[in-house]
């Protein structure tokens, strides 16, 4: 899963930096941490410090503390209430199947959290590789490609609580902020993120796929599933055990269904009905144990590496691009068109990775110079 929100309120972000990003959970203790070429170029590195996040979000510069991008903190009236018109960033969240999360509670295998985590540094950094700015200097009106992101990443194993419970959830926020370097220009301007939108549906298919592969890599078996956009689960978790920790997402169908929503009203009921971390009424291996005691001890106990490791492997085609392009455009019944050059073969498998279930890799596609 990957969802993208924008963020116009900083004091909101601030809030939540304090109230949410940095909470920890089961059995963890860590910060957020700096990424990207614009985290290295104000030489950021390591843990994410409040004043440096804080100062972005100000679209201050945090060493100097002078301004950091031209936009000047404009605001408009709507409804009634002053709004501002500078989007402080973009809140990005990866989430992973939900087998994987229970998994990862039970065994804690760091060789499958590494996976996880090399998943989601490899698609932020294909990402960055499409990261553009505004260019409106000397009357011009276009784009320019910058190859440059300035975001924090912050690791999590659970989900919000319903009722005071939380699941096992592993899911990485990303925070973008609105702040890239043009390298024509030689300053930071804010960022163009329209295109990066756009193709979300094309990266959460690059992630599923890349952290998939991974695993398979690495003798971890996976089987296929008709639940869900990303069709695998891991092999040693049920489909029943992964019902028994969806309580979110239970409560949002529910509502959903009640209220009748759109997918777009359903994605603001998850967003309004949330309870805080801090309403959690089990911590640490309490929470754990809780976990343990939901789908029965001796299940849980039997969950193991070795186990996570046996049995048939998922079976993937030998060239899996091109049976995937192939695929897509025989279902839809059109010819497939003919593309030249790097730029164009890559929104063709934008295409196809937005609108199919095939496992595809993406191509490399390097910065404009």
């Amino acid at each position: 899963m990957l969802n993208i929100e924008v963020n116009r309120s900083a004091e909101g972000v601030e809030r939540y930096f304090d109230r949410e990003l940095t909470v920890t959970d089961y059995l963890m203790k860590e910060p957020g941490v700096w990424a990207g070429r614009g985290a290295e170029r104000l030489g950021f590195r390591g843990p994410v410090e409040r004043s440096q996040f804080v100062a972005l979000l100000r679209n201050e510069h945090p060493t100097s503390g002078k301004r950091l991008t031209a936009r000047m903190n404009t605001s408009r009236q709507e409804n009634g209430e002053t709004l501002s018109n500078r989007q402080v960033g973009y809140g990005l969240m990866f989430g992973v199947p939900k087998s994987l999360s229970v998994y990862l509670a039970i065994t804690g295998d760091r060789v499958v959290e590494n996976i996880a985590r090399s998943a989601v540094d490899e698609t932020m950094q294909a990402m960055e590789v499409e990261m553009q700015c505004k260019v409106r200097k000397g009357g011009l009106h276009e784009d320019r490609r910058t190859g440059e992101m300035l975001y924090s990443m912050f690791f999590h194993r659970d989900s919000r609580p319903i009722n005071g419970l939380s699941d096992p959830h592993w899911h990485v926020h990303c925070f973008l902020h609105n702040a890239t370097f043009d390298p024509v220009e030689q300053r930071w301007k804010a960022g163009q993120f329209r295109g990066l939108i756009a193709d979300k549906g094309y990266f959460q298919e690059y992630f599923h796929t890349l952290l998939a592969r991974k695993l398979m890599e690495s003798g971890y078996k996976l089987r296929r599933t008709d639940r869900g956009w990303h069709q695998w689960e891991m092999a040693c978790i049920t489909d029943r055990e992964v019902e028994k920790f969806f309580k979110r997402n239970e409560l949002i169908d529910t509502l959903s269904e009640e209220r009748e929503s759109t997918p777009d009203e359903e994605g603001r009921i998850a967003r309004q009905e949330r309870d805080s971390k801090t309403t959690k009424l089990f911590h640490g291996k309490a929470e754990i144990e809780n976990w343990r005691q939901q789908m029965g001890p001796e299940r849980w106990d039997s969950i193991t590496p070795e186990l996570a490791k046996d049995g048939p492997q998922l079976e993937l085609p030998i060239d899996p691009r091109e049976i995937a392009v192939e695929a897509y455009f025989a279902k839809h019944s059109v010819t497939r068109p003919r593309t030249h050059g790097r730029d164009s073969e890559a929104g063709l498998w934008k295409i196809v990775c937005r609108r199919s279930r095939a496992v595809c890799q993406r191509p490399s596609v390097h910065p404009a110079r």
